[in-house]
């Protein structure tokens, strides 16, 4: 399995992940229509350099796991920077994993990778943050190393939130 980014993702596998996330009623950061492809690669290009984001964020990548196929297993996003809505509600990473792929340990493998990443780039620790609710991505934070900080409530979003720390040392090359 290996990381892609956005722009060498093909059509086919954004579409079958798309359908995959809408089967279940969930649709990939609101995206139900394949036809979109050009314009999330676009967008997701642009996000990487800092365009078209909130003040609130910071320049991110989006990644891919895929396999010698190029099916997408799960997709997540490394953010460049440290700011406080980062460290505070939206984590220094996110990740996620297609509804059909679920609990075959692929949100693990992606969160290894998106931290094996951070360590390339120089970052000696992250945040990773995650629904207090959200027991499945909880562990998959746990396994990948990271200590609960604490529990907070975030007022924008209404929710509780857990803030792990995690140490880099183990993902360093």
């Amino acid at each position: 399995m290996e990381l892609i980014t956005a722009d060498k993702l093909t059509y086919a596998a954004f579409a079958d992940m798309i359908d995959d996330y809408a089967v279940a009623g969930t649709p990939f950061l609101g995206i139900t229509d394949p036809s979109l492809f050009a314009y999330f690669v676009r967008t997701c290009v642009k996000h990487s350099a800092g365009i078209g984001l909130s003040a609130k964020t910071s320049p991110y990548t989006r990644y891919f796991l895929t396999d010698e196929t190029g099916a997408v297993f799960a997709q997540g996003d490394l953010r460049h920077r440290k700011t406080q809505h980062n460290l505070f509600f939206a984590g220094q990473l996110g990740y996620g994993v297609p509804p059909s792929h679920r609990r075959c340990g692929y949100g693990t493998i992606m969160c290894a990778k998106l931290l094996e990443k951070a360590a390339e780039q120089g970052f000696s620790s992250l945040i990773i943050t995650c629904r207090d609710d959200n027991l499945a991505s909880a562990k998959i934070i746990e396994k990948n190393g990271g200590i609960l900080l604490n529990k907070i409530y975030n007022k924008e979003d209404r929710i509780d939130m857990r803030r792990y720390q995690v140490d880099l040392l183990n993902y360093a090359k």
